[in-house]
């Protein structure tokens, strides 16, 4: 069973990451 709060987590290190990658190539 998949834990939501790692779920959670891993959600917000990508999110993180795109926006990273978004101001980066601005």
């Amino acid at each position: 069973m998949v834990n939501p709060h790692e779920t959670l987590q891993s959600a917000s290190l990508t999110l993180e990451y795109l926006i990273n990658e978004l101001i980066a190539t601005n």
